[in-house]
């Protein structure tokens, strides 16, 4: 059996990093779970539904014990005011993978068995789409409302957004959402981006 441990808030993060878009319907089970990959040095999860992919990486400084690939599906986890509380995922050879940890309640352990299914090789689709020309850096925070706003605008499943700027990395971008009674843009100037900062 192979198994590693999480701070909880590095599992919190790893669920909130890619569980929005984790499939939801039945059509292709696997989509509906996090795929996390353990190597040596870093966990990577992974999350698709066919419109769109997360990806959540947690770099580690001591090395893994193990290195597996195992599946979980996003399940309710609610960090605790001390911080403390672990997060053992284990996964063995039947394809089970166990989540668990201590609540004030007592222990949680959540089982997946995902024997005889097939994941998609998201890897190498963000690969593909991190061949760019230009990079722009812009607050988080500011980009996260704006998308939330955006999204009122529309709630179906193929309400589009547009992403617009000039190749000029000082110059403002702008987010666009419309439908047939509204129009929602959202500019945001960008931020200078630390040297090596995406190394």
């Amino acid at each position: 059996m192979k198994q590693i441990t999480l701070s909880e808030g590095e599992f919190k993060s790893l669920l909130d990093g890619v569980k929005h878009s984790a499939a939801i319907d039945d059509c292709r089970p696997m989509l509906q779970y996090i795929r996390i990959e353990v190597e040596k040095n870093k966990i990577t999860a992974y999350t698709l539904d066919g419109y769109r992919a997360s990806r959540f990486v947690i770099n580690r400084k001591t090395e893994n014990h193990d290195e597996f690939v195992c599946y979980i599906k996003p399940v309710p986890f609610k960090e605790t005011k001390s911080g403390t509380r672990q997060v053992l995922i284990t996964h063995d050879e039947k394809s089970t993978t166990s989540v668990q940890y201590e609540t004030e309640y007592g222990e949680i352990v959540y089982r997946f068995n995902t024997k005889g299914g097939e994941f998609v090789n998201i890897q190498a689709i963000f690969e593909g789409a991190e061949a760019h020309d230009r990079e722009t850096g812009i607050n988080a925070k500011y980009l996260a409302q704006a998308m939330q706003a955006l999204a009122k605008v529309d709630a179906g499943r193929n309400h589009i957004a547009t992403i617009e700027g000039k190749a000029n990395p000082v110059q403002p971008v702008l987010f666009k959402a419309r439908n047939d009674n509204f129009e929602n843009t959202q500019l945001i100037l960008p931020v200078r981006i630390p040297e090596g900062w995406n190394k």
